[in-house]
């Protein structure tokens, strides 16, 4: 189970750091892709960081 949570963490993690990536593309003048697309980005890499991160956090709670 040790695998399961820290595989959650993981892409937990990287989409968080995907997050603020875009968030730092979002902020620069003049950037391809439309503002309108990184948004929606962020918005679906914070909900999916967010999730995995509650995910591993259920399983270690339950498993350990």
């Amino acid at each position: 189970m040790a695998a399961i949570t820290f595989f959650f963490f993981i892409i937990s993690i990287l989409l968080l750091a995907g997050m603020i990536y875009n968030i730092l593309k979002h902020l620069q003048p003049g950037f391809y892709p439309p503002k309108r697309v990184l948004k929606q980005r962020v918005r679906l890499m914070a909900v999916g960081g967010i999730l995995f991160g509650l995910l591993g956090f259920i399983c270690m709670w339950i498993f350990n």
